[in-house]
């Protein structure tokens, strides 16, 4: 009897640690793909800045510093990710529910307000700089708080989705649905910064300024 209790223990801990293993092998190879989903959008989106004849080099460093406070977020949001990914596991293993659903809970909260403050951030510094070059701002109150509010249930949702999704065990999803995640975030990162860019160009245009 003791023999058998020894051995289902020490299956358990097998068990366990390979499929802790896995997790982490799985987090590791994901990353490259959120670094690539950043840069990706960041590449795809300076060139067709540059070729606008209105958007001018102080337009492309705005932008820029935008997109390096979202690089920033995105590897905030990574090491929070990485660093509960084991133990979602482990309480799904278990079966303790009460304690996953608090944990979950908890992972919403953080990642909504780490994300609120980024974007509130990302757009305020934006607006500020544009500000300090041109003299005038160009962000509303309701623009900034909608685009606060929308992209910090963007990374609330994403990031609870994919580690419910890696706590079940459907890893295979994790890497697609992660890069999605960082993908969606700078695209709607894109968005806002062209809205204000467009507003700067008609502005501009209104004042009888030109690039050339």
């Amino acid at each position: 009897m003791f023999g058998r209790s020894r051995a289902l223990q020490r299956s358990e801990t097998t068990n366990s640690g390979a499929r802790q293993s896995s997790v982490w092998s799985l987090a590791i190879a994901a990353a490259p793909l959120s670094i690539a989903g950043v840069f990706d959008s960041i590449s795809t989106s300076m060139p067709r800045l540059a070729a606008a004849r209105w958007c001018t080099a102080e337009d492309l460093g705005i932008f820029v510093a935008i997109n390096y406070v979202g690089v920033a977020v995105v590897l905030a949001m990574n090491s929070i990710y990485y660093s509960r990914i084991t133990a979602f596991a482990s309480l799904y293993a278990a079966g303790s529910w009460r304690r996953l659903s608090l944990a979950v809970a908890r992972l919403a909260g953080v990642s909504f307000f780490v994300a609120a403050a980024a974007v509130f951030m990302a757009v305020l510094i934006g607006d500020k700089a544009i500000g300090l070059v041109y003299g005038q701002g160009f962000v509303s109150g309701h623009r900034l708080l909608c685009w606060t509010l929308a992209g910090a249930g963007v990374t609330c949702v994403s990031l609870v989705g994919v580690v419910l999704l890696t706590a079940v065990g459907r890893y295979r999803a994790i890497g697609l649905v992660y890069l999605g995640y960082d993908y969606i975030v700078f695209r709607a990162l894109c968005w806002g910064q062209s809205g204000i860019l467009n507003q700067l160009q008609s502005q501009r245009l209104s004042l009888g300024f030109s690039r050339c």
